[in-house]
């Protein structure tokens, strides 16, 4: 039963490629014919054997129609405005000064002013303290890396409750008053560290107003080998 299974798959394949082979070889053929067919060759078309119309007599005597030449328009050049000056927005006008009659008694008699004129403040009264010399420094006598000095009034003694303001290069801040006590009365001192940077001290009051010039100096930086870690700025009352 096997054997005539596979007799009878043979022959179902051998009619699938017969029936196969003749249908691709009939269409091949039939390909083949249209494209090798002979083609009628292209002819061009014969040209007209029909005469131009001969021109009439009167279609040559006509003489052509002349136009009147166009007529030129003047255009006036425009006339430029004269510049005005410029003015900004808000600028009052000037206005005329009138003149003004002066009689021998009104020159002689001088005319009193309206207006009170205020006396600008000495030195004295706007900056009531001053640094007594320039910016002291020195290494390892003052028990750390410190800004201090002393404020006295004009007669030398010690004054407590003084405000100091302290700034470097980089606008931070640090306050400071002069100690009350009798061992340090009328001292200050503002504890240093960090990189080297300018510094500006001054006097100011409450409200963070000056009272004296600015004392500026260079801090040397908290570094070993620094130049100097003690800064001497002693300051009087005027």
């Amino acid at each position: 039963m096997r054997q005539l299974g596979y007799i009878i798959a043979f022959a179902l394949v051998l009619v699938v490629i017969v029936a196969g082979a003749f249908f691709g070889g009939r269409f091949i053929v039939q390909r083949f014919r249209r494209d090798f067919q002979f083609r009628q060759e292209w002819s061009p078309p014969e040209p007209s054997t029909s005469a131009a119309p001969e021109p009439t007599p009167e279609t040559e005597t006509v003489a052509p129609t002349l136009r009147p030449a166009p007529t030129q328009v003047v255009i006036p050049a425009p006339v430029a405005p004269s510049p005005e000056p410029f003015t900004p927005a808000g600028t009052p006008t000037p206005r005329p000064t009138p003149a003004v009659s002066t009689t021998a008694e009104e020159a002689q008699s001088p005319t009193p002013s309206a207006e009170t004129v205020t006396p600008f403040p000495s030195p004295a009264a706007a900056e009531p303290f001053q640094a007594r010399g320039p910016v002291r420094t020195s290494l390892g006598d003052c028990g750390g890396i410190l800004v201090l000095g002393l404020v006295s009034d004009a007669n030398g003694a010690p004054l407590p409750g003084v405000r100091l303001r302290l700034v470097d290069e980089f606008a931070n801040e640090a306050f400071a008053v002069t100690k009350s006590g009798q061992a340090d009365l009328g001292r200050y001192d503002f504890p240093m560290a960090g990189p080297p940077r300018r510094l500006s001290l001054t006097i100011v009051d409450e409200a963070g107003s000056p009272l004296s010039r600015s004392a500026g100096f260079t801090f040397y930086g908290n570094a070993p080998d620094a130049q100097a870690s003690c800064y001497w700025v002693d300051w009087q009352r005027r």
